[in-house]
């Protein structure tokens, strides 16, 4: 019994020297974590598998990126070294490389320099280098930044493609894309162009043989003067978006305009609202102050301060009542007392009359 005691205990003992032998043989040859923060100096190629040479203060580094590498940006958001610039700072996770101490084996790669999140920004451009297909912008918020256009940008004004020679220096714009935050640097996925908006007094109108295309000179309150292209093309508007045309438009009126920048304090308008001119149906009370037999209409002064005098024409559908008794055109005198049912429109101060009722 005590023999085969002594047997099993040197067994135990020999199985013990085994298992250190095997563990301490495991970690000799296992490789050893490694975490480096650096700047990339030297990309092979931006798809995987790939080598990017990495210097993290005097120590430059060799990184084998295999296809099964994760690749994020600042803050996790998935990225790929198609994303990478030569400057940008990466963080490095992997293993050491058996053959070298400063070859590193990446398990994660993270740019820090570029990022999605808050890559949206509003302002203006203030300079062009369509040449080199990059434009310099000045966000509302931050300082200017260089924004690069590749084939894949898409740059859209009021709806349309366009390129980098259709941007206009001072247009407000919304650039969109992977920001390179330590450089001042967007590349740009989309660009989307404001159009300009300008509100003011028609000082001049010149119309092309009586219609369009036209301008129109806008005075600003702020004392600048804008010239205003009007083309077939434009959509013009009363006050409450009823369609106009060039013709009801008269100097004086109130306009907003909105299209896009030319040249300096010129405006190609897509969109022009004469808030001077409303269309509207109902019914105006008032007195007779006039009446022109001749062309059928007659001056009513108007209720109230809102309208003042204005001008009523009827025609043959005008229906003409004094409580059940049908009357006429020539039954209206000076003086009398009116209610006009019709369709009136602001600028030229005209009520079209569909009915007329006397008022006790």
């Amino acid at each position: 019994m005590k023999k085969a005691l002594k047997v099993l205990s040197l067994g135990m003992i020999a199985l013990s020297a085994l298992l250190f032998l095997a563990v301490k043989t495991s970690h000799a040859v296992s490789k050893p974590s490694i975490y480096v923060t650096g700047t990339l100096t030297a990309i092979s190629n931006n798809t995987l598998p790939a080598v990017l040479t990495l210097t993290s203060g005097a120590t430059t580094y060799i990184v084998n990126v295999p296809v099964n590498a994760n690749i994020d940006r600042k803050y996790n958001g998935d990225s790929n070294l198609g994303e990478f610039i030569i400057g940008d700072t990466l963080q490095v996770w992997g293993k050491l490389s058996e053959s070298t101490t400063n070859t590193i084996d990446a398990i994660r790669i993270r740019d820090i320099s570029i990022q999605r999140a808050g890559g949206t920004f509003k302002g203006s451009i203030v300079g062009l280098d369509c040449v080199n297909n990059k434009f310099t912008f000045k966000p509302e918020k931050r300082s200017e930044q260089t924004v690069y256009l590749s084939t894949n940008t898409k740059i859209i004004r009021g709806g349309e493609k366009i390129s980098c020679a259709g941007l206009i220096v001072k247009e407000k714009a919304k650039v969109i894309g992977l920001w390179r935050f330590s450089q001042n640097r967007i590349d740009a996925d989309r660009v989307i162009v404001d159009m300009q908006t300008i509100s003011g007094t028609i000082t001049e109108i010149n119309l092309t043989n009586g219609g369009l295309p036209a301008t129109l000179t806008v005075a600003l309150k702020n004392g600048k003067t804008w010239t205003v292209n009007v083309t077939s093309s434009t959509k013009l508007f009363r006050k409450y978006l009823g369609k106009a045309t060039i013709e009801e438009f008269l100097v004086g009126d109130k306009v907003e305009a909105r299209g896009t920048i030319s040249t300096g304090n010129v405006l190609n308008a897509k969109v022009v609202r004469d808030n001077s001119i409303s269309v509207k149906y109902g019914d105006f009370k008032g007195t007779v102050k006039s009446v022109d037999a001749d062309n059928q209409k007659f001056v009513m002064r108007v209720s109230g301060k809102k309208y003042g005098d204005i001008t009523v024409t009827t025609s043959a559908l005008t229906k003409f009542y004094d409580d059940e008794v049908v009357k006429a055109f020539t039954d209206i005198a000076v003086g009398d007392s009116l209610k006009v049912i019709g369709t009136y429109t602001s600028s030229t101060k005209i009520l079209v009359a569909s009915r007329v009722f006397w008022r006790d």
